[in-house]
């Protein structure tokens, strides 16, 4: 039986906003894995908007389903919309204004980090009528603080405050940058949350730092209940 990390509580009420835990075989493909997901959580695979990842800070608005070329995050507020994305050491960082049902999903590694596509998501939100007073945001499990460890050309792009050179190199705050991102964009701090899992460190994760190509990737979902 698939499980899941449930963020929806920290969201807000109408909304399901899970990730899948580690499942199955990790050399099934993604594809097998988004099914395993819809299948489990008796969402119609039709309704998924599935972003083609390219680690950019791209954004987009989509108001059907199916796949969105070229894009990192997207965001609707057709409610028969189901959000998906795939990770495996990255930030799936949820978003949502409850009153108007304006979700967001993003994908965000250290690429789309360094290139504010959590600054991104939100202007599109507030475009699209969303109030910044009403955002709120959570980052789920991704790599943390004390095993992201990139080279200085990569530390160089976070803020002071979110890098660190240690004996093993330059580390790197996922969660600190994007959460900053957040609040210079007007979110709430007490409106964003995050999670505590390192994906390199728990069991019940996929980690491509930990594991390689060998890594499978977990599946998120944000979709509108009644």
């Amino acid at each position: 039986m698939m499980e899941y990390f449930d963020f929806s509580p920290q969201l807000g009420t109408g909304v399901l906003a899970v990730l899948s835990k580690r499942f199955g075989d990790a050399g099934q493909t993604v594809e097998q894995e988004r099914r395993s997901v819809t299948q489990s959580l008796n969402i119609s695979y039709d309704s998924l908007a599935i972003p083609q990842q390219i680690h950019s800070a791209n954004v987009k608005y989509t108001r059907i389903p199916g796949i969105i070329q070229q894009t990192d995050g997207v965001v609707t507020q057709n409610p028969s919309v189901t959000l998906s994305l795939q990770v495996a050491d990255c930030v799936p960082l949820f978003l949502l204004d409850e009153e108007l049902q304006i979700r967001g999903l993003i994908h965000a590694g250290w690429r789309g980090a360094v290139a504010q596509i959590a600054t991104v998501a939100i202007s599109l939100m507030v475009e699209r009528g969303a109030r910044l007073q009403q955002i709120k945001g959570y980052l789920g499990p991704a790599i943390q603080y004390n095993h992201y460890t990139v080279g200085k050309e990569v530390a160089a792009h976070f803020h002071s405050d979110h890098r660190r050179h240690t004996p093993l190199g330059w580390q790197v705050d996922l969660y600190g940058q994007i959460t900053m991102q957040l609040m210079e964009s007007g979110v709430l701090k007490e409106n964003i949350g995050h999670s505590t899992i390192s994906t390199f460190e728990s069991n019940e994760c996929h980690s491509f730092r930990r594991d390689g190509d060998k890594a499978g990737r977990m599946i998120a979902i944000l979709k509108q209940v009644q």
